[in-house]
């Protein structure tokens, strides 16, 4: 054995060991002195100056004797342990037997740590976490789907809902909502891990048993490297990879994967088969109903995997076990689901359909990318150009029956195509991960699959590649290193008692903020006198907070930009006339994706200015009460126009500036308003800037997308307390919109 493989053995080792060598490092203390002559950092943190360099000698120590350990044998532990667990080594059956212990006690550890999401943390994502909080009074109140627009579908949005009524205490609803939605996030990481172990038993199915789980094993770790689906794993789960939305379309291609297996194995396990291909089928009237766009994906996933497979022998079991599925499918979800939800659902599949695009669509991976989205869509390419050329190779060399040569290839390339949609039109690293989630679970099996026959067990003469497979073992030390901290079943077990054992009982108040635990205390009566509630801050978590259903079906209004959905949501307060609507509270919600209430929804603003008035700042929560009548526009003016555009576009808002005299400056308006024509329309109102008003200036926002091109005059306006009036901000201003 030459010096280079003994070197790469020793690297190895060191690449596997270094984080959890410093986690031993850190166990080591001296005792901090009690008076130091000078003041340090570490003696603020309680450790002695010192420590540091005894924790580095322990380091160093412990990534020496890793490193001679390899260096001395020409192995490392990774290579070792993988060939004594697929009984490759000649190692005893009892040691072999440890091994099998510890692999399952650290893969558990892995598979909680990587699932698991945080469920006691403070609420501050009113926007994401509303998504399914927002609809508990609703169903409280004997709501269905039909009173309530879910964005994704109402799988993933009322059943953590549904959760909290069901089975929530009087003060623990929205931790009870949380594991919900949490379990749900599971249960994706579950379906990816058993589809990767379908892949690798397709892509080698005369492998042992042994060897499968091992380079089972080692896919689960290059998806993890990858998609990043074990990272913070004491947050919550709303923007993880192997999202809760993904739960169905993952089962889908396991199930699939599954069929190919069961066909593959021998022609009489076709029954066995055909099982697997009903169970798909059962899930495709579903899917829709659980995620809106990822019901429709595994709708097409399923047509596309169905035209290779009714080319070969597969045909029969396949296409009655999908199509008796699908007729069992549809006939349950008519006989559970309400007929007016089932409307309500396929009234917002269209509408997301018609207007979906227009929503939420923004620029995508043409601008300027996170490193992590290069990474990502050349891993996915990479898979998806290897299934294309094997397809096409094995259609010269077998026609028709591709499908049972390839099956890996088939059904991957006819996972990924749909979903990579979703990196089409949102383009962000996150978007980007659940678009090539399938790609990725093929390009993981593939480099696990070549990881194992050329590093773990090269075929051939080994000696041929002593230096390759050195330095590849090498490299599966990192990636087992880097996921070091997931495999800790210590951790594994701290993180569910804390969660979910005694997390599960940790009250509403212990993790609402204290700006929403203020305003529940100051507006929680008032808002309980009326029967509903509206917020235009797009956060839905509110509804949850002050007790009270929306008033409207749409609970977040950024989803309401279409004019049918502004006139819908205008009728609902026009019949329910709310006492109070949340107007602004000026967090990051308030402007989603760059679109403004005042900008996306002119009609739903122009209501409310015109029939609401501002009342109170709670926390900086602005509310606003419904007035006795019609808003009355002074021909009083204070102020001067100091500067406006006199052009401007409908892409950025514009702003009007301009100065108070002295006496006006020291009274402190209750808000300021812009609008347009005559008589006055309402397009904007904002609370002025404290400092700069008392300073003698002022300053509005012009939403210029609420603007049709062409001249419009535009007014200022100063809302005064007493009397309940508006006033002119200096003289109206003409603005061309091009």
């Amino acid at each position: 054995m030459n010096v280079d493989t003994r070197l790469a053995a020793g690297t190895a080792n060191v690449a596997l060991l270094v984080i959890p060598a410093l986690g031993v490092a850190a166990w080591f203390s001296l005792p901090a002195q009690l008076d130091p002559a000078v003041v340090s950092p570490s003696w603020r943190a309680g450790i002695d100056a010192w420590t540091n360099y005894l924790r580095f000698a322990v380091f160093a120590v412990l990534m020496a004797s890793a490193f001679a350990a390899g260096y001395l044998r020409g192995t490392g532990w990774l290579t070792m342990a993988a060939r004594a667990l697929s009984g490759d080594e000649r190692t005893a059956r009892r040691t072999r037997a440890v091994l099998w212990c510890a692999f399952a006690v650290v893969a558990i550890a892995y598979a909680v740590n990587a699932s698991i999401s945080s469920v006691t943390h403070a609420l501050t994502d009113d926007f994401h976490e509303g998504e399914y909080l927002g609809f508990i009074p609703h169903l409280r109140a004997g709501g269905s789907l039909d009173g309530a627009l879910t964005t994704h579908g109402p799988g993933v949005d009322l059943l953590p809902a549904y959760a909290s009524v069901a089975l929530a205490g009087p003060d623990n609803g929205i931790v009870t909502a949380r594991i919900a939605f949490a379990a749900l996030r599971a249960a994706a990481v579950a379906a990816a891990i058993a589809a990767l172990a379908l892949l690798c038993r397709l892509l080698a199915p005369g492998d042992s048993r042994a060897r499968w789980i091992v380079t089972t094993a080692l896919a689960t770790l290059a998806l993890g490297a990858a998609l990043r689906f074990g990272e913070w794993p004491d947050d919550p789960p709303m923007h993880k990879t192997l999202n809760p939305r993904d739960v169905v379309y993952l089962v889908q291609i396991a199930l699939v994967l599954a069929f190919a297996r069961a066909m593959g194995r021998a022609p009489a396990a076709s029954s066995r088969g055909a099982l697997f291909a009903f169970a798909a089928g059962v899930s495709l009237p579903w899917a829709p109903f659980y995620s809106y766009d990822r019901g429709l994906y595994g709708l097409a996933f399923v047509a596309l995997v169905s035209i290779p497979i009714a080319a070969t022998s597969w045909r029969k079991p396949w296409l009655s076990g999908v199509l008796g599925g699908a007729a069992a499918g549809l006939a349950a979800l008519l006989a559970i689901v309400p007929r007016a939800d089932l409307a309500a659902a396929v009234a917002q599949i269209r509408y997301f359909a018609r207007y979906g695009r227009d929503l939420f669509s923004y620029a995508g991976i043409a601008t300027p990318p996170e490193i992590w989205i290069p990474f990502l869509l050349a891993g996915a390419a990479a898979a998806l150009a290897w299934a294309v050329a094997s397809i096409a190779k094995s259609l010269r060399a077998h026609g028709s029956d591709v499908a049972l040569r390839e099956p890996a290839a088939v059904v991957m390339l006819a996972a990924s195509l749909p979903i990579l949609r979703t990196a089409v039109e949102r383009g962000d690293s996150t978007h980007v991960a659940w678009a090539v989630t399938p790609a990725w679970l093929l390009a993981s099996a593939l480099l696990a699959r070549f990881a194992a026959t050329r590093f773990l067990w090269p075929r051939g003469d080994p000696g041929k590649a002593a230096e390759a497979t050195a330095i590849g073992t090498v490299l599966l030390s990192v990636l087992v290193g880097l996921a070091m901290p997931l495999l800790d079943p210590v951790a594994a077990w701290k993180r569910v008692d804390r969660e979910y054992l005694r997390g599960r009982h940790t009250a509403d108040a212990n993790v609402l903020s204290a700006a929403q635990r203020e305003v529940r205390s100051a507006m929680g009566a008032a808002v309980a006198a009326s029967p509903c509630f509206v917020t235009l801050t797009n956060e839905p978590t509110w509804y949850y907070v002050l007790g009270r259903p929306s008033c409207t079906r749409y609970h977040a209004v950024t989803n309401a930009r279409a004019r049918t959905a502004q006139d819908a949501f205008v009728a609902a307060l026009e019949a329910k006339r709310p006492q109070w609507i949340l107007f602004e509270n000026r967090a990051w919600s308030n402007t989603v994706d760059g679109v403004s209430l005042f900008d996306g929804t002119p009609e739903i603003v122009a209501y409310v200015l015109s029939h609401y008035e501002p009342d109170a700042v709670v926390a900086g929560n602005w509310f606003w009460r419904r007035a006795a009548g019609p808003p009355v526009w002074s021909d009083d003016r204070v102020g001067e126009v100091r500067n406006y555009p006199r052009a401007a576009s409908r892409v950025p808002d514009a702003r009007i500036d301009g100065t108070l005299p002295a006496d006006e400056a020291q009274r402190l308006p209750e808000a300021l308003i812009v609008t347009v024509g005559t008589p006055p329309r309402p397009l904007w109102a904002g609370r002025p800037d404290a400092g700069a008003w008392r300073a003698g200036a002022w300053s509005v926002t012009l939403p210029t997308a609420a603007l049709s091109p062409g001249t419009h005059k535009v007014q200022a306006w100063v809302r005064r307390e007493t009397p309940g009036r508006f006033v002119r901000l200096g003289e109206a201003v003409d603005v061309r919109i091009d």
